[in-house]
């Protein structure tokens, strides 16, 4: 019985942590300032930022993309794709132009620091001209 109690239990833990991907960002968000130097800390932030995207928690995955870039900017192959992501959902995110723009901000960081990245030039670019081509 008590086995059956303690795996309704992770059950619970488990299911109330995919259902509030705020709280492990902010955890992510929390460990990666105590362990800067941690050679995983980059791809964890990216991850994680992949996670709350897909489910959804486009904010915070801007929140953790962000977080990434500002600590890790040499990181281009995390970068790159990061910041196009926070394009992405700032131009998918809202029928407001104003809110869509937005996007053009994180498109401008891959294509000018982020040379080496082609292929997240080429999105780059293709979202750009696309947010651009909305806006006139």
């Amino acid at each position: 019985m008590k086995k059956i109690i303690a795996a309704i239990i992770v059950v619970i833990v488990i299911f109330v942590l995919v259902l509030n991907p705020t709280f492990i960002a902010n955890q992510t968000m929390e460990w990666v300032k105590a362990n800067p130097k941690n050679e995983d800390a980059p791809k964890v932030l990216y991850y994680v930022g992949r996670g709350c995207d897909l489910t959804g928690n486009g904010e915070t995955a801007i929140t953790l993309f962000w977080f990434l870039y500002q600590q890790y900017p040499e990181k281009a192959e995390l970068c790159a794709p990061a910041l196009y992501y926070c394009g992405r959902i700032k131009a998918e995110g809202s029928y407001v132009k104003a809110y869509r723009m937005q996007a053009i901000q994180y498109l401008q960081i891959v294509m000018s620091q982020y040379a080496d990245q082609a292929e997240w030039q080429t999105k780059a670019k293709d979202l750009m001209s696309e947010v651009n081509y909305e806006h006139l």
